[in-house]
């Protein structure tokens, strides 16, 4: 690893694995929600994927790396791995309870469920407030 991928720069990024089937629209949601809200900023993990290395290095630099993977096969999560870029926080649509589906569109009451697990996870933002009710409606 390059002598400047070795100093870690504060900050938290999120990384998305935005799949076809609901939960991994839902990971989007949840991220732009984040993101919306200060938690953290976009990085585009299909740039990662790519090996495009502007993306590959800002993942590697930074202090905080948030995954969001819809299912189970975790996609995002090995694009990081396969590309040395080390996970903070990790999580899956799916463990949160949210069945996986290609007929259905994230409910708003699913996504707040899971934006609320998410952001009791992360360090400092357990307090947040996070007003959903009329972005998603």
């Amino acid at each position: 690893m390059p002598d400047e991928e070795k100093q870690k720069r504060p900050g938290r990024i999120i990384l998305y694995c935005g799949g076809s089937a609901n939960v991994g629209q839902m990971t989007q949601t949840v991220a732009f929600e984040l993101a919306r809200h200060g938690v953290g900023r976009l990085l585009c993990l299909a740039g990662i994927g790519a090996r495009l290395k502007g993306f590959v290095t800002s993942a590697r630099q930074i202090e905080e790396t948030v995954v969001l993977d819809g299912c189970e096969i975790g996609c995002g999560k090995k694009i990081l791995e396969d590309n040395d870029v080390a996970i903070t926080h990790y999580f899956v649509m799916t463990e949160q309870g949210i069945k996986k589906s290609y007929q259905s569109e994230p409910q708003p009451e699913e996504v707040e469920h899971v934006l609320d697990a998410v952001k009791r996870s992360l360090p400092g933002t357990a307090t947040a407030l996070f007003p959903m009710a009329d972005t998603l409606k």
